[in-house]
Formats: C-alpha cells, sequence, structure tokens
C-alpha cells in the first residue's frame, strides 16, 4: 500500500511512539498513540525508510507486547472498556466512591469474590486455584468468553486479528515469539483455545508459559524496544536532545552505525552521529517521518495480510 502524507498541523495533545524492531530484518513496528484512545500501526522499512500507515484502533489500553524474527507477525494486548461490560472488567480502573445514598463505600473489587485470599476478598485467577492447569484434560478446554480485554496476533501494519486469545481481566494476557510461527502466550493451558479468524496452521507452535519449565529468568522478547531497557549511554543522549530543545524524547537507539530517536511526535536519523557534538544532535539529523497530525480512518486489510 502506498504511504499516507501527514498533516503539517501541530495538534493539542502528545503524540506517542512507541517501537519494536524485528531481530532478523530490517523491519520495524510503530505504534502511535494520540488523541489518549487512537492507536496507529505503522510499519518501517529500515533500508528505505518508507513508513506505511496502517489500520487504527480505539482502545483503552494497547500496547505491543512482540514481533516474530523476521518481521511478519505482531502479538499485541489490547482492552476496551465500555458501559456494557461487565463489572470485573471495570474493577481495576475504578476508584473507591461513596455510595449514592451516602452509606459506606462501593469497591467493585469486594463484590461476589469467588475465593478468599490474605489479600483480602480480591477475585483469584482460575490458573491460581486448584493446582496447575497444565495437569487438566484438553479435552475440557472451551473458548474463554471475550470480556473486552485480549491478545491477539496480526500482519503489521494492520490490527486485524489473525487469531484472539481472550484474558482473564489484567491476570493474563500478551505473548513472546521464540521463532517466526513459534509463541509462547501469558495464559494458562485452559486459556490457549483461540477465537480464529483464520485457522491456525499446524505449522504455527503456540504453547502456554504454564505448561514450560520454570527457569526464574522469564521470557525474553524477540524484538528489542529501546524505550524499555535504555542504558545510560541512551539516557545521556536522551538528555542531549532535550538541552537541544526537544519536550518528549520517546526513545534512542544506536543501529549500524546511526542514531535512530524519535521525539515530539516526530522519527530522525542521523549518519555518523559520533562525530556530531552533542547539542548539535537535533539540528543535524533527518526528519524521516512526522506523525504529529494523522487522524483517525478505517482501513479494511488486503488479503496477504489475513494470511498465516
Amino acid at each position: 500500500m502506498e504511504d499516507q502524507s501527514p498533516l503539517h498541523e501541530d495538534p493539542p495533545y502528545r503524540t506517542r511512539i512507541d517501537i519494536l524492531f524485528a531481530r532478523d530484518a530490517p523491519k520495524a513496528v510503530l505504534l502511535r498513540r494520540g488523541p489518549k484512545r487512537h492507536f496507529h500501526l505503522i510499519e518501517w522499512d529500515l533500508k528505505t525508510d518508507r513508513f506505511t500507515y496502517g489500520q487504527w484502533m480505539k482502545a483503552s489500553e494497547l500496547r505491543l507486547c512482540d514481533l516474530s524474527p523476521d518481521g511478519g507477525k505482531l502479538v499485541y494486548w489490547a482492552a476496551q472498556y465500555h458501559a456494557s461490560a461487565p463489572r470485573h472488567i471495570h474493577a481495576a480502573r475504578h476508584l473507591r466512591r461513596p455510595a449514592p445514598s451516602g452509606g459506606a463505600e462501593y469497591d467493585p473489587l469486594l463484590a461476589l469474590p469467588t475465593v478468599k485470599s490474605k489479600r483480602g476478598r480480591r477475585k483469584v485467577p482460575r490458573y491460581l486455584r486448584g493446582g496447575s492447569s497444565a495437569a487438566r484434560s484438553r479435552n475440557s478446554l472451551k473458548a474463554r468468553k471475550n470480556e473486552g480485554v485480549w491478545t491477539a496476533i496480526s500482519t503489521p501494519p494492520f490490527f486485524s486479528a489473525l487469531a484472539i486469545w481472550p484474558s482473564f481481566g489484567h491476570w493474563t494476557g500478551g505473548g513472546v515469539f521464540t521463532g517466526d510461527k513459534s509463541l509462547i502466550l501469558f495464559e494458562p493451558v485452559d486459556g490457549l483455545v483461540a477465537d480464529a479468524n483464520v485457522p491456525v496452521p499446524g505449522s504455527f507452535r503456540i504453547a502456554s508459559f504454564d505448561s514450560l519449565p520454570r527457569t526464574g529468568k522469564g521470557f525474553e522478547t524477540s524484538a528489542y524496544n529501546p524505550a524499555r531497557k535504555p542504558n545510560s549511554h541512551q539516557a545521556e543522549l536522551a538528555g542531549h536532545l532535550q538541552n537541544a530543545g526537544t519536550r518528549w524524547v520517546e526513545w534512542v537507539t544506536d543501529r549500524s552505525g546511526d542514531l535512530l530517536f524519535a521525539c515530539d511526535g516526530c522519527i530522525y536519523r542521523l549518519a555518523d552521529w559520533k562525530k556530531i557534538a552533542p547539542e548539535a544532535l537535533l539540528s543535524s539529523a533527518t526528519l524521516l517521518a512526522d506523525l504529529r497530525s494523522l487522524h483517525f480512518a478505517k482501513l479494511v486489510p488486503p488479503h496477504s495480510a489475513m494470511q498465516w
């Protein structure tokens, strides 16, 4: 598809830019956010600096979890809250408030408890009750009802899901790639039944974190996100950019000798940056894309995006 040209207007909100760099391919996926509940997916060809503008989604929360090593598939987690959602979906986002009658305060987390725990009468997720879910029979597994919080796998830059795994509120959700065709979901075994828009091929392996040996090291993502674990040098470079006049520095990274960074809703590249004085990093960089004034638009995914 063709690139869209950003409008050159400064919107009255902060434009946030998250990113995942593919491990084995010169590709990256950008998640542009702004206004608050508007999310836009963009694919970046790092060889040509071509940006492919994909779909938008309106959501309460949305995060990029991981990108496959070849950059061909994306796993993301999303939450869409609405007035008709079940009470426990809203519970994590509601504060305690006085009852309309002036009586005791009502806390939705205390409503209709299922299991009593040391932390109070909060609901405990199913995979924490009655032992490991890995020991349960797979024949008894059923698709979990989607109540507004889920993990999905898609073809960037499109949100349209090949498959969706409903989450148990905020207790579960997300995943990491261990290969181009292998995924670990942060769901118990009884949460692996997908609502598949396209049947999951047998060659694509999906495992539960609950069924794998516990090493205590956690699961590392395949893709690289410089904003998640910035080192001291990146923090220093971000400080130089802020001293040069930027307001918000989203991330900074050095790839193949070029400095790539996002600040104030824009993407920049600076070659041979080590030869540039710190105060001149911003003025010497090349503006690759201005994402500030993009606006929500519906986009139907092509047939190629709905293939495993």
